[in-house]
C-alpha cells in the first residue's frame, strides 16, 4: 500500500512537468524569425545638410515599441513574432570612436518598416537612416570651396591649406592639409566666428581625418576658458568621428557662445594631418 502510494504521488509530480516539457519544447512557440542587416545607407540633402559618409556602426531594434535590442550591422537578429510586423530601427554610433561608448544617434530619426515575417526564416534588410526635420547645422565644412570657416590661433606656428592630391578622401574633392616637422611643430585653428549655443541643446560634431598623430578637438570661448572633447586616434586610413560637444558645452558652466577648436603637435618631428567634412549640429 505505500508502495502504491508513493508511486501515485510521483505520478503526480511527473506527468505535469511532461505536460510543461511538451509547451515549453513547442517549436511553433519558440522558433523565431531573423532579421539580417548586411548594411545601412544615409541620406542626406548634400547641400544643407553635407556628406553623406556614414560610420553607423550598429541598429538598434524595437518590434513596435518594444526593444529588442542593440546589434552590429552584419548581425542576424531574432524576432519572436511572424506575420506582418513593425519593426523599427534606430542608428548606432561609438561615441568619441569607443566602442564601450555606443549609443542611439540621437539626432537621426526611426527607420520604421512593416515586414512579413516567417519563423525560421531570415528577411534582408538595408536601412536607410537620416537627420531629424528642423535640426540646426550651426557648420558645414567641405574644404572644397575657397575660404573656411578656420582661423590659425595664435598658439599655432603653421596653417592649414587646401589638399586635392592623392591622399585626399576619394570622391570628397579637396580636403584640410596640415604639414608639421621639426619646425613648425604645433598647429591649432578655431572658428573664426563664434557660434551660438542653447544650454541643454543635444549638439554632435561629425568629422572625416586621416593622420599619423593624434588629434585634440576642443570647444572654447576664445579666451581663457578650452574645454577638452576627445582625441582623434591617430589613423593611417580615413577615419569618421562622432562626437557629443553638449557635456563639454554646459560644464563647468554653459557657453552661451563658442568656438570649435581642432589642435595636434608633430610627433618624431613629422606629421601628416588630413580632416574634411566638418559638421557642427544642435538639435
Amino acid at each position: 500500500m505505500k508502495k502504491l502510494l508513493v508511486f501515485f504521488s510521483v505520478g503526480l509530480f511527473v506527468f505535469p512537468c511532461l505536460e510543461s516539457c511538451k509547451k515549453f519544447m513547442n517549436p511553433d512557440e519558440e522558433i523565431p524569425s531573423y532579421i539580417y542587416v548586411p548594411a545601412c545607407t544615409f541620406s542626406a540633402d548634400t547641400i544643407n545638410q553635407g556628406t553623406r559618409i556614414q560610420k553607423i556602426s550598429d541598429v538598434w531594434v524595437f518590434k513596435g515599441n518594444d526593444f529588442l535590442g542593440a546589434f552590429p550591422i552584419g548581425a542576424k537578429i531574432p524576432v519572436l513574432a511572424e506575420g506582418n510586423t513593425e519593426i523599427k530601427m534606430r542608428a548606432g554610433i561609438k561615441n568619441y570612436g569607443i566602442g564601450d561608448l555606443r549609443a542611439i544617434y540621437p539626432i537621426t530619426q526611426f527607420y520604421d518598416v512593416n515586414v512579413d515575417l516567417k519563423r525560421g526564416e531570415v528577411v534582408n534588410m538595408t536601412p536607410d537612416f537620416s537627420y531629424f526635420s528642423g535640426i540646426t547645422f550651426i557648420k558645414l565644412e567641405s574644404f572644397s570651396s575657397p575660404g573656411t570657416f578656420l582661423t590659425q590661433s595664435l598658439s599655432s606656428d603653421t596653417m592649414l591649406v587646401s589638399y586635392t592630391g592623392p591622399e585626399a578622401m576619394p570622391g570628397q574633392g579637396a580636403c584640410a592639409y596640415v604639414h608639421l616637422d621639426s619646425t613648425y611643430q604645433v598647429f591649432e585653428a578655431l572658428s573664426g566666428f563664434p557660434h551660438p549655443y542653447v544650454q541643454g541643446a543635444i549638439t554632435y560634431l561629425e568629422i572625416n581625418y586621416k593622420s599619423n598623430v593624434d588629434i585634440a578637438i576642443a570647444v572654447s570661448n576664445g579666451i581663457n576658458d578650452v574645454r577638452t572633447v576627445c582625441r582623434l586616434k591617430a589613423s593611417a586610413t580615413w577615419n569618421k568621428m562622432y562626437a557629443p560637444l553638449t557635456e563639454a558645452l554646459n560644464a563647468p558652466s554653459t557657453l552661451s557662445n563658442f568656438f570649435f577648436v581642432i589642435h595636434a603637435v608633430a610627433a618624431n618631428n613629422n606629421a601628416d594631418i588630413y580632416f574634411d567634412n566638418i559638421k557642427i549640429i544642435k538639435q
